[in-house]
């Protein structure tokens, strides 16, 4: 049993909501069926057990039921109960929406044709939704939903009033488009990193109508706030549209948006200002910066008590290439403890790593970087570029030409690196062509490989690789 669906149901649920889950399967309305009531009570008991023979199938029948096991009846209990459980989370779903489940109501009410039950019910839903601090697109959705279900009440008791047909539409389309532009960032950005390609058609014939309608955006809006996301996506990046984008995430968003919506629109505007820095705008790792800062400020990064390793690891870079050398060296004491611990030695050693490197303190740095226990390709594969710009500025020429073989072999037999296979073969490729360069290469050597540098894309060592370049 403990290889179940319906054991790792049960133990996702929290003590509470375990003890919920007894009081609702105790109600004869929704589970009428004793042996459900006693499995329950023994996986109360028996659930935590570390002795998984307590929690084998024959030795929970034996308790619950008398004679030989049957496969079929445990089985069948099983499923039961978890079915039951399922319906319990769906009940404790709609205990926590109330305005769906209001909307819900007004339905009930429309079907049952309780004329003045219905009018009460949606005045206290559409209140709620005015109520609500949030702006986001569900906001919308409800609105139509709502002028939806006022409208077949007014078709239904008279016929000849006027409806409410534009707010009705006007509802739909702020929630529809809210939500393909929303769609389009994220294919947008997925586009960036896994170079595949998605049909815009469509959302281009959205971006054309909600150009040639400007009221759509001059107001505050989800529909405003992904629409600027989208256009900064799009070459040539306009740093106007990105502007606008800011302005409403660090402004009306911060109190319009779900926290797990905010995360993603930080990611995209996170996302966005790596590649521009890593192209060669410096003044994106600012902004960069800027994300991340807000983002812990306003416990945004951080989700469940944890903060991704990934995210960890790229606020050091942040800080460290701005010079903020005092942030990072606070921030590698301090946040460690948000990592999964699982992640939290080998992210925590390439951190101490790089800020050692950043400060000029080489032996520190690779003791750092010996301590790490690779796992993690990303972080393996950026742990081997750190050596090598080590062991080039040192001028190691043995370690460092090992080092590039041995990441050559290792981009060549992984998988699924997206783009950033080509931009790790990029800064190998260009820290040979530095290392062809004669003790002194002539000026015009040093601009055709400057410019070359300059115009390869991904390469996110652009700075490193240049200044390489000028010590020549």
């Amino acid at each position: 049993m403990y290889k179940s669906k319906l054991f790792a149901l049960y133990r996702s649920l929290g003590t509470a909501q375990q003890q919920r889950l007894g009081r609702f399967l105790s109600s004869p309305y929704h589970n009428q069926r004793e042996d459900v009531l006693a499995l329950y009570d023994y996986l109360q008991t028996y659930a935590d057990e570390t002795d998984r023979q307590v929690l084998r199938k024959e030795t929970v029948y034996a308790v619950l039921f008398d004679g030989p096991y049957k496969v079929a009846k445990m089985d069948h209990l099983m499923s039961v109960f978890l079915q039951l459980i399922e319906r319990f989370l769906l009940v404790e779903r709609i205990e926590q929406e109330p305005l769906e489940s209001q909307i819900k109501l007004n339905r009930s009410y429309l079907e049952l044709g309780l004329d003045k039950h219905f009018e009460q019910s949606w005045r206290k839903a559409n209140h709620q939704r005015e109520e609500s601090s949030l702006r986001d697109s569900n906001y919308y959705r409800y609105g139509y939903y709502l002028e939806y279900q006022r409208y077949e009440h007014l078709t239904k008791a008279r016929r000849n009033q006027a409806k409410n047909l534009f707010k009705l539409s006007q509802s739909f389309d702020t929630y529809f488009l809210a939500e393909r532009f929303k769609q389009a960032c994220l294919m947008l950005a997925h586009e960036a990193v896994y170079k595949v390609e998605y049909d815009r058609s469509l959302v281009e014939l959205l971006r054309q109508y909600v150009l040639q309608q400007p009221e759509l955006l001059a107001q505050d809006s989800p529909l405003a706030l992904y629409f600027y996301c989208y256009e900064s996506l799009l070459p040539p990046y306009p740093e106007a549209s990105f502007q606008d984008f800011k302005r409403l995430l660090f402004g009306p968003a911060q109190e319009a948006l779900p926290k797990a919506e905010l995360r993603d629109l930080y990611l995209l505007g996170i996302n966005y200002c790596i590649r521009r820095s890593n192209s060669g705008q410096k003044h994106y790792l600012k902004e960069l910066l800027y994300f991340y800062k807000s983002g812990l400020q306003e416990g945004i990064l951080i989700q469940n008590g944890r903060l991704p390793s990934s995210s960890f690891k790229n606020m050091v870079k942040a800080a460290l290439k701005s010079r903020e050398f005092d942030w990072a060296k606070a921030f590698i004491e301090q946040y460690p403890a948000y990592l999964d611990p699982k992640q939290r030695a080998p992210y925590l050693h390439y951190a101490k790593g790089e800020y050692y490197y950043y400060l000029g303190q080489y032996e520190q740095a690779m003791l750092a970087l010996q301590e790490i226990e690779f796992g993690d390709i990303f972080m393996n594969l950026s742990a081997r570029l750190l050596l090598l710009k080590m062991y080039y500025e040192l001028g190691e020429l043995e370690a460092l030409e090992a080092q590039i073989n041995s990441m050559k072999i290792y981009l060549q037999r992984k998988d699924q690196l997206g783009y950033h296979r080509e931009n790790y073969n990029n800064i190998l490729y260009f820290c040979r062509r530095l290392l062809q360069l004669p003790p002194y290469p002539k000026e015009k050597e040093k601009a055709a490989l400057e410019a070359a540098i300059l115009s390869r894309d991904p390469l996110t060592e652009k700075d490193w690789l240049l200044q390489q370049l000028a010590k020549k």
